[in-house]
């Protein structure tokens, strides 16, 4: 019975290895695709007619997965590749959080507010031939509804709370 449970407890490290690594190298592809992106680079969202080929660095699959990412979030989108490599590396070293579940609260709510905030002001800057929105899709629609029912001043309060209530948390 020792020697079951001993396997068990070492598939189950072995399995959490595994996770880590896989987040560790997954947070430096994704963060080579953000910093070499380039909005005229043809995707899924985005037809161009001056290239062929992506002159992203992770080819493809980074032209795609840079141009989802800062459509959908805008800037935010570059704490996706530190917080992969921040729990990959708590995982590497068998590090448990505490209080998972609030830490993860933290975070969804820093994503929702953050991409509202960067698209108070300037919500769009050239950026290589094309344009980079400063807080996406989710940051139009943040700044949008919010600003209609509470104004501008309000939105940017509400906006401002649920960023720092999402710091607290984690």
């Amino acid at each position: 019975a020792g020697g079951g449970l001993a396997g068990m407890m070492l598939s189950q490290r072995v399995i959490r290895e595994i996770i880590a690594v896989a987040l560790l190298l997954g947070a430096g592809l994704t963060a080579v695709a953000l910093v070499s992106h380039n909005p005229q680079d043809p995707s899924l969202f985005f037809v161009s007619s001056t290239q062929d080929r992506p002159t992203n660095l992770i080819g493809w699959l980074g032209a795609n997965l840079s141009a989802a990412l800062l459509d959908l979030v805008g800037l935010a989108s570059l704490l996706v590749p530190i917080l992969a490599a921040l729990f990959g590396w708590r995982l590497l070293r068998g590090h448990t959080p505490e209080s998972g579940r609030l830490e993860a609260v933290g975070w969804l709510l820093v994503f929702l507010g953050l991409p509202g905030l960067l698209t108070f002001g300037v919500s769009e800057v050239p950026y290589r031939g094309g344009v980079l929105s400063l807080g996406g899709v989710a940051g139009r629609a943040a700044t949008e509804l919010l600003s209609g029912f509470a104004g501008a001043v309000g939105a940017v309060g509400v906006l401002s709370f649920v960023v720092l209530a999402g710091v607290l948390l984690v």
